[in-house]
């Protein structure tokens, strides 16, 4: 039990050095940081745009904590599904260029947000359009408040491709 507690110790300092490492892009107005809302809301805004319009990677960036994880679940209309698993390092690149050329546009419908102690899970539906290719799904957060802040620690997404319906409680506002 010892060695676990020193395992996990030696992990959390070695992240909380990470998050200093880590540096929020000069701007008059940074309180998306500081609510649950906030941070999830900016997320999309950064990443939704029109063909041809440069995404703000950097403050993208500023949302995350550096080991963040990005997993797509992507189900066919056959029954296959994929899961790709990107890092934060990952995900920017291939944001930076698909986004940028294609356009990508994504809008909430709804979410759940559950908080205990500083952690947060949050189930967004979503409809997402690149170019003729359109979806809805669920992206779940995964977030930590450290520092003052939220922080985005991972983000899973599912889309409806294999004809599942997204219930009803993930389609409310709150």
């Amino acid at each position: 039990m010892k060695t676990l507690f020193l395992i996990l110790t030696l992990l959390l300092l070695g992240s909380a050095s990470s998050l200093a490492k880590a540096t929020l892009v000069a701007e008059e107005d940074s309180t998306y940081l500081i609510t649950i809302d906030g941070i999830i809301n900016e997320a999309l805004k950064i990443i939704s745009g029109d063909k041809g319009v440069a995404r703000d990677l950097d403050k993208l960036r500023t949302l995350f904590v550096p080991t963040a994880r990005f997993t797509s679940i992507f189900y066919y209309e056959d029954g296959r599904k994929r899961i790709v698993i990107f890092s934060l390092d990952d995900f920017i690149k291939m944001a930076g260029t698909g986004y940028e050329k294609y356009g990508f546009l994504e809008y909430e419908l709804g979410k759940v947000i559950d908080e205990y102690n500083g952690i947060a899970q949050v189930f967004q539906s979503y409809y997402a359009k690149q170019g003729d290719y359109e979806e809805k799904g669920i992206n779940s957060y995964q977030l930590v408040f450290m520092d003052d802040r939220w922080w985005i620690t991972s983000i899973i997404w599912a889309n409806n491709g294999n004809g599942a319906e997204i219930p009803a409680k993930f389609m409310e506002k709150h």
